[in-house]
């Protein structure tokens, strides 16, 4: 499900608390796929924040009616995702 298909879910996603002890764990489980396909894994967290940091960001923007009514008078949210995500991940 769409992050912005939920009432400030993205806000609530970025200021749940996470558990600390389970971290390094945690960090090696979603670096996985990017650690075998070549990166170290520092590299790919830093990858995985710009994604989740952009995903986030967007649907924050999306989700504030001001900000959205805003943007959405400029420009298409389906379309500045995709297109933000592919240049993100073409400049990796």
């Amino acid at each position: 499900m769409s992050l912005a298909k939920r009432k400030d879910s993205a806000r609530i996603c970025v200021s749940a608390s996470q558990p600390v002890e389970d971290a390094p764990a945690r960090a090696e489980k979603i670096t996985k796929a990017l650690v075998e396909a070549g990166l170290d894994r520092n590299t790919a967290l830093s990858r995985l924040a710009a994604v989740m940091s952009f995903t986030l960001g967007l649907a924050c923007y999306e989700q504030s009616e001001a900000v959205r009514l805003h943007l959405e008078a400029m420009v298409d949210f389906d379309e500045v995702f995709e297109s933000g995500l592919q240049a993100l991940v073409r400049g990796f």
